[in-house]
């Protein structure tokens, strides 16, 4: 496993940098296998990513049309409530880029069940990679990181955590808002990428932050979730601003 941490002095730095890495990652997966799969992520510091990657300078700077997409975690709410991680995903990035709506994945929150909502995403995930007994390789996942270390939709102490044999599962609320319940990847669906970018920026982020890179406790927790991704045979990048390593 290969690890990076870049730092950055501003939010529109590091939207910058992150949209290059995500245009070589797309660019590389579609030259060697015909087709990009990445895993968006949620949050206010992934949306400068997204609102770079669909300006007009990035809008030919790869194959749209080879984009597949999908969604690390989604919160049971539905997909045009702003705190849907899909609604802010399609206002900054899928409604103005040329990408088609059968290319785009997202979980069938419209279900309600939590637990029925993770089963049938995981079922669309395998079908998409031909049902293979192995664990699918995304090529990119996009995560980003709580105050409380948690990231995706993985919550410290809680039993998502614990899922081993799964790509997806249902979480419970956790200490941050909102209060709902959520459907998240699990760790070895994660840790199974090809490539990870952690996108992190925020003044309640730095003991988080040094939680998760450096694997030290943060308050009660021994181990926050964002410290327990990684991969195998992959590749982590921290981007963060300046304020998380000070």
């Amino acid at each position: 496993m290969k690890t990076d941490l870049l730092r950055f002095v501003s939010l529109e730095e590091l939207s910058l940098a992150a949209a290059e890495r995500v245009i070589e990652y797309a660019n590389q997966a579609i030259k060697e296998r015909g087709v990009f799969n990445v895993a968006l992520a949620g949050g206010s510091t992934p949306r400068g990513l997204y609102d770079v990657l669909s300006s007009s300078g990035y809008q030919s700077k790869t194959d749209w049309s080879c984009w597949r997409i999908y969604f690390g975690d989604e919160r049971l709410v539905p997909l045009t409530d702003s705190r849907s991680n899909y609604a802010m995903a399609k206002e900054h990035l899928l409604d103005n880029v040329p990408i088609s709506g059968e290319h785009i994945y997202m979980p069938p929150v419209h279900l309600l069940d939590a637990r029925n909502v993770a089963m049938k995403y995981e079922r669309t995930i395998k079908g998409n990679f031909g049902n293979a007994s192995s664990i699918p390789r995304l090529d990119l996942i996009l995560l980003g990181l709580g105050s409380d270390g948690h990231t995706a939709s993985l919550f410290p102490d809680m039993p998502a955590l614990e899922v081993t044999d799964r790509l997806v599962t249902y979480s419970s609320p956790g200490v941050l808002p909102p209060p709902v319940e959520r459907v998240t990847f699990t760790l070895p669906f994660i840790n199974a990428a090809r490539h990870i970018l952690f996108l992190a920026s925020g003044e309640d982020k730095p003991e988080a932050f040094k939680a998760a890179y450096y694997g030290t406790p943060l308050g009660l927790v021994k181990r926050v979730p964002a410290s327990m991704v990684n991969p195998k045979d992959g590749d982590i990048r921290w981007l963060v601003t300046a304020e998380l390593t000070t």
